[in-house]
């Protein structure tokens, strides 16, 4: 009887640490302590994530024992457990080494600190690790005022993408996609792209960014550069 009291304790032990909560928080600059706006807040090894309004703050649905990385441009990347936690305020230091990456853009490549213009990456190792079907699918919590939603709930299902809110009743509200040089139509399939063999993901957000592509790119452009086209010189 002892054995079975035990036994039962364990399992609802067992169910409350992979419980669904609610948790909300700030992430702000270490530095100033200022908040930080689009920061991205996504659950360790999913594409589960949202990012920071604002003022900073953010509200994501996630398991009690899950990991949330907090990661903004210039920023150093945090990891913060939940452990059951309701609340969690992440300070993200400054990378000075991050502004100098180089990043894609319509017309060459500049370095994050030299932009003007609203521009995310995403690295293609940090693609590849995450279990997602297609590549539209990876982009959810991993770049700012990037919103992904899925057409059905079947795996590996189309989507569509906003970029920073762009809605429009009549026209076409998706990006411009622009693969290794190339503009690819609406009717891609980008199941077709094996996350493996991106070298990296430079989404443009503003007008400054997107100048180059006119009317075409005025819901964004999304540019995916692959391990065998990053060599090619620039057209």
């Amino acid at each position: 009887m002892k054995f079975r009291i035990t036994l039962l304790f364990l399992c609802f032990g067992l169910l409350s640490l992979s419980a669904q909560l609610t948790v909300t928080g700030t992430v702000t600059d270490a530095t100033t302590g200022d908040p930080i706006p689009g920061a991205s807040v996504v659950q360790k090894n999913t594409t589960n994530g949202v990012a920071t309004d604002f003022d900073g703050n953010y509200s994501i649905d996630v398991p009690s024992d899950a990991i949330l990385v907090f990661s903004s441009l210039g920023y150093s990347t945090q990891e913060m457990p939940v452990n059951g936690q309701t609340v969690l305020n992440a300070a993200l230091a400054e990378d000075a080494a991050q502004l100098d990456e180089v990043v894609v853009i319509g017309y060459g490549e500049v370095r994050k600190k030299d932009l003007t213009g609203s521009v995310s990456k995403v690295g293609g190792e940090e693609l590849a690790n995450l279990p997602a079907a297609r590549v539209d699918q990876t982009l959810q919590g991993r770049a700012s005022g990037v919103q992904v939603s899925q057409i059905s709930g079947e795996p590996g299902a189309a989507t569509t993408i906003r970029i920073r809110g762009g809605n429009s009743i009549q026209g076409n509200n998706e990006p411009l996609w622009v693969i290794d040089g190339i503009i690819v139509g609406s009717d891609y399939n980008l199941s077709n792209l094996n996350t493996n063999d991106i070298q990296s993901i430079d989404i443009l957000k503003d007008a400054v960014a997107v100048s180059i592509y006119g009317t075409r790119g005025a819901n964004g452009v999304i540019l995916v550069t692959t391990k065998s086209g990053a060599g090619a010189p620039g057209g």
